[in-house]
């Protein structure tokens, strides 16, 4: 969500309705751009750091792109509020937030699909011969350490 102008007490509630709205659908990670903002006061950066305790508190990473030399990147600096969000969670750009947020999701993914799906499970072989899908299930083989090379966790082979 790119926001704006103005942050501060008057628009943070407005944000935060926004926020939720779109919150509706399975949400992991929410990637505030900051870079046009013209002004944050403390209550802005109070708003922001609320956000960030609320979508904590859901299980959603808040992920912010201050740009370089921004006023959302001074402003979140002078009110001491960089340590609370973590140097991890703030980046220069958007396509350096949503790169973090798909290698988490990406990472997310890998660890909750890491169990074998029986290929009868599989809708291709729907209907196929149980000798059949058992044949086909000796000759598979998967190389080793390929997800492991990725990151993404061990690989188990058939």
């Amino acid at each position: 969500m790119e926001l704006q102008g103005a942050l501060f007490f008057g628009t943070g509630e407005t944000i935060v309705k926004d926020i939720d709205a779109a919150l509706r659908q399975r949400t992991s990670c929410v990637v505030l751009d900051l870079r046009r903002l013209t002004e944050m006061d403390s209550t802005g950066t109070n708003i922001l750091l609320e956000l960030k305790s609320d979508l904590g508190r859901r299980k959603i990473d808040l992920l912010l792109a201050v740009g370089d030399r921004s006023v959302a990147k001074e402003r979140l600096e002078e009110f001491d509020a960089v340590a609370a969000f973590g140097l991890a969670n703030i980046f220069p750009d958007v396509a350096r937030a949503i790169e973090r947020a798909e290698d988490d999701l990406l990472r997310t993914q890998a660890q909750a699909s890491s169990a074998e799906v029986p290929l009868a499970n599989v809708a291709l072989f729907a209907g196929c011969d149980p000798s059949a899908i058992a044949a086909i299930t000796a000759s598979m083989t998967r190389p080793r350490g390929v997800m492991s090379a990725m990151g993404l966790g061990r690989v188990k082979t058939l």
